[in-house]
């Protein structure tokens, strides 16, 4: 293997490394300030904080833009060419264009903020509550120009370490305003939050070595067009995506089903976003600019696209391989014995999950080549086939249709983008990615078809076994593309240090 494919190897595992580890603090935190949270504020104040949140979720998603998508490859171009005038100008550009979409976002929430409020709570009487959070959206629209800079010039180190210091500011202040304040802190927690994140982004950025440039305003909006157009089509993708799965929950909810259902869809995307997800934020971190930067170069392109695809399911498969295993024990660990039944959904969508994590790097081939209408449009075909077959499947096998879904959504998805990307990048699977493909996929197809059709206590043996076949194979290749033991030796010398 050559020194190249093993850099970019090694380039891709430090970053999952890296904010693997970020993601599982954050999680952990998120637990704790999650159970402090329900004792301060009781079932009632937890509902009020979800309502606001999906309500400035909802906003953010028209201002937003998708800015920080955008942001970032902006960024990366620039970066790309070693042009400190041209990086320059373009966080200027963000910068300034952060400060129109954020006042863009409070002037829209203080002007509907009656009707926000009726919409939220059933009446006007909470008004004001959104004029206070006008300042949250400006103070979010620089965290993600912030975060933009960061991601683009692939400051790992700058990125994790923000990621880290604002999520434990984050936890006590949450703590003592909530002990403090109760019900009445929840508009102040989510306003500091935003405050924090931002001023702790921003004093990474102001790190940066820049060259001093000055841009005229008509320069500003000439060059922040583009980006903003590449956002609008993104800015609107969210909003479909968001639609999309009201509706599912509103089909669960009342359509034949039950309250009931409803939960274990909601427990079931927590373990698909929230745990298994972890492993596709930490992958999309710094391989998206990376990828960016070599939208250029054809071979790089394909050989980076190929390189992330086999270290996700190397790792997504022994990931999803132990959640099969400890499923039914995890679901009542986190929640109650009552949640055993998400491991319906889980039993196909779990398989669901391998497909993701090669479609995942693919769909950023896409977005980093610059081609937002074709984004756009296969993200809208993936929304109007998660709704269809969610509601079709549930329909004729319950619980175990919801997985059934979102497995014919991603091998359907995926065929659809492949077939693109061939025609259009001649983008093609390397040998060892397919073999890698194959063996992950081979391993979790036996798992699926053991849960599937066995007695979960009859096959717990088989389950560890192809668990321990999924890691050792994991681990003997990546320490044959990456060296694992020196690794492990650098790390050893920097903590003994």
């Amino acid at each position: 293997m050559g020194d190249k494919e093993e850099g970019f190897h090694k380039s891709i595992v430090r970053a999952t490394g890296i904010f693997g580890f970020v993601q599982v603090i954050k999680l952990f935190v998120k637990v704790i300030v999650g159970k402090f949270t329900a004792i301060f504020l009781g079932p009632e104040g937890v509902g009020l904080v979800g309502l606001l949140t999906n309500s400035l979720d909802l906003i953010g998603s028209f201002t937003g833009l998708g800015f920080n998508i955008t942001g970032s490859r902006a960024i990366a171009i620039a970066d790309s060419d070693s042009d400190d005038v041209k990086v320059s100008e373009t966080i200027v550009v963000l910068n300034k264009w952060a400060l129109i979409i954020g006042v863009s976002g409070a002037i829209l929430s203080s002007v509907f903020s009656k009707w926000l409020s009726v919409l939220t709570f059933g009446t006007s009487d909470y008004y004001y509550w959104f004029i206070f959070l006008s300042l949250y959206f400006v103070f979010s629209s620089f965290t993600a120009a912030y975060g933009a800079i960061l991601q683009g010039k692939r400051l790992l180190k700058y990125i994790a370490l923000s990621s880290i210091i604002s999520t434990f500011i984050i936890a006590l202040t949450t703590f003592l305003l909530y002990y403090f304040f109760r019900k009445e802190g929840i508009v102040i927690v989510i306003i500091v939050t935003s405050l924090i994140t931002a001023i702790v982004n921003f004093y990474f950025v102001n790190k940066i070595k820049t060259a001093n440039v000055i841009i005229s305003f008509k320069e500003i909006i000439k060059k922040g067009i583009p980006i903003i157009k590449t956002g609008f089509l993104l800015s609107i993708n969210v909003i479909f995506g968001r639609i999309c799965f009201y509706i599912i929950r509103l089909f669960l909810n009342q359509g034949g089903a039950s309250a009931e259902i409803l939960g274990f869809y909601e427990v079931s995307l927590v373990i698909f976003v929230s745990y298994l997800g972890i492993v596709f934020t930490a992958m999309s971190t710094d391989y998206f600019p990376q990828l960016t930067s070599f939208k250029d170069d054809k071979l790089k392109f394909l050989k980076l696209v190929n390189h992330q695809i086999e270290i996700s399911v190397l790792i997504i498969t022994p990931s999803i391989l132990f959640i099969y295993l400890t499923g039914p024990y995890l679901l009542e660990f986190l929640y109650t014995k009552d949640f055993k039944a998400v491991y319906l959904i889980l039993k196909l969508g779990l398989l669901a999950m391998l497909f993701k994590a090669i479609i995942w790097p693919l769909g950023f081939m896409i977005l980093a080549k610059g081609d937002n209408r074709q984004y756009f449009k296969q993200e809208i075909v993936s929304d109007f086939m998660n709704i269809s077959f969610t509601i079709f499947f549930y329909n004729y096998f319950g619980l175990l249709g919801i997985g059934i879904a979102m497995l014919m959504n991603y091998v359907l998805y995926g065929i659809y983008i492949y077939y693109y990307l061939n025609k259009k990048y001649d983008f093609v699977f390397f040998k060892e990615a397919k073999i890698m493909v194959s063996v992950s996929f081979i391993l979790l197809f036996i798992a699926s078809l053991l849960v599937l059709y066995f007695d979960f206590c009859n096959i717990i043996f088989y389950l560890i076994l192809i668990l321990l076949i999924s890691v050792i194979y994991s681990l003997s290749i990546l320490n044959r593309i990456i060296d694992l033991k020196k690794i492990y030796e650098n790390i050893k010398n920097k903590f003994n240090k």
